[in-house]
């Protein structure tokens, strides 16, 4: 009886390598229960510490952080932010193994950042100008105001008394509409278009 050694494993490639293969995109359903399980916990994970960073950061930025910079400067400037997340998240889709959780993680991104970046400026307004608001917004009040906008809420608590202030609200009023009538779909639609092109059958002369 002759003893063989254990077979020699074969080496992990890397991206890199020219030998590497992405992972092909697999839709969650076709998935089996424990790697929709494990995907779903990386999702949930990925979202928190999302959350937690976006907020961290939030919080622990000096009030006086932009504020000799006009309000439309520094709303243009959240927004360049806010695209440079979204141009991420759809490339995080169209390079992941299940763009259906990567989607959802998109959303879990780009709308916090987009509540931010109101929040900040309606916070800096308030410092530079106690007259902007009805009451002195903090880190708080202005997050809080700038979901209560989003939502459509509106406990009136909270109003913009400056024109600038107003403009600005009436924009973020009309960018609510836009972020869930266009920006979900786009982004969902980015999913099913990453499975649907892997779907189709390569067709070689």
């Amino acid at each position: 009886m002759s003893a063989s050694g254990p077979l020699p494993s074969r080496p992990r490639l890397r991206r890199r390598d020219p030998e590497f293969v992405p992972p092909k995109p697999t839709s969650f359903v076709d998935l089996t229960k424990s790697e929709q399980r494990w995907a779903l916990a990386k999702g949930v994970m990925f979202t928190t510490a999302a959350w937690a960073v976006l907020l961290t950061a939030y919080f622990i930025t000096p009030a006086r952080v932009g504020l000799a910079r006009d309000p439309l400067v520094r709303l243009l400037i959240g927004f360049v932010l806010l695209g440079v997340v979204t141009a991420w998240q759809a490339w995080r889709i169209s390079h992941g193994p299940i763009p259906e959780l990567r989607a959802v993680e998109a959303l879990s991104t780009i709308l916090p950042v987009f509540l931010l970046v109101f929040a900040t400026l309606y916070r800096t307004t308030s410092i530079g100008d106690p007259h902007a608001f009805t009451q002195h917004l903090n880190h708080v009040g202005a997050l809080y105001f700038a979901i209560t906008i989003f939502s459509t809420v509106g406990f009136g608590d909270i109003a913009p008394v400056s024109n600038s202030m107003r403009i600005v609200v009436s924009i973020q009023m009309l960018l609510d509409l836009l972020f869930i009538g266009l920006v979900v779909r786009v982004i969902f639609s980015r999913a099913k278009s990453v499975l649907d092109r892997d779907e189709e059958p390569s067709t070689e002369a």
